[in-house]
This record gives C-alpha cells, sequence and structure tokens, in this order.
C-alpha cells in the first residue's frame, strides 16, 4: 500500500513539473520569463496567505475549545469505549430495530389489508 501510495505521488509530482517546465518553456519562447516567475511568486504569496489565515483560524478554535474540555472526562470515555467490546452477531437487536427484509407473504398480507 505503501508503495502504490508513494507512486501515485511520484506519478503526480512528475505531470506537476512537467506543467511547470512547459509553461516556462512558452513564457520563455515569446520572451515574457519575467512574467512567469511573477505568476509563481503570486501564487506562492497567496497560498501563504491563506494557509496562515486558516492557521491561525484553527489554532484560536482549538485553543478555545482546549479550555473548555475536560480532559479527565475524555481519556476516561476514550478508554471506556477502547475497553467495551463490540457487541456480537449473537445478540438479539434491539426492541426499536425492524427487519430489513420482509418475511414470506408480508407483502400479499399488506396489500390485502
Amino acid at each position: 500500500m505503501t508503495e502504490l501510495l508513494a507512486g501515485l505521488v511520484a506519478v503526480i509530482g512528475v505531470f506537476w513539473l512537467l506543467g511547470w517546465l512547459s509553461d516556462f518553456l512558452w513564457f520563455q519562447a515569446i520572451g515574457y520569463t519575467s512574467v512567469f516567475w511573477t505568476l509563481r511568486l503570486l501564487k506562492l504569496c497567496l497560498f501563504l496567505a491563506g494557509f496562515a489565515l486558516i492557521s491561525t483560524y484553527l489554532w484560536a478554535n482549538l485553543r478555545v475549545l482546549s479550555s473548555r474540555v475536560n480532559w479527565a472526562d475524555v481519556t476516561r470515555a476514550i478508554a471506556r469505549r477502547v475497553g467495551s467490546a463490540p457487541p456480537s452477531q449473537s445478540q438479539p437487536p434491539l426492541s426499536g430495530q425492524r427487519r430489513s427484509t420482509p418475511t414470506r407473504g408480508s407483502r400479499r398480507r399488506a396489500l390485502r389489508g
């Protein structure tokens, strides 16, 4: 699985670099190499500004959340959840659950009224 993911990242990276190279060669052919670098710098600055804005927003929200959470209760709840076994197939369904498939003849009975 790791090799597949690494291969996928490598293929995407190669296509990304080929896109950059083709753009650079095209801008170079028409004599506008400075425009190519200006566009790349602009995209980088916009990415960094958005990253900083979102990171600051998330940091502030997580800080408020962490000040309002009782971490002892959280760890106890996680330990209880991890320690309990999942319900087995032999247990009867809850009283509120219905069968997902109709029984034989139930449709005919429902149509008759």
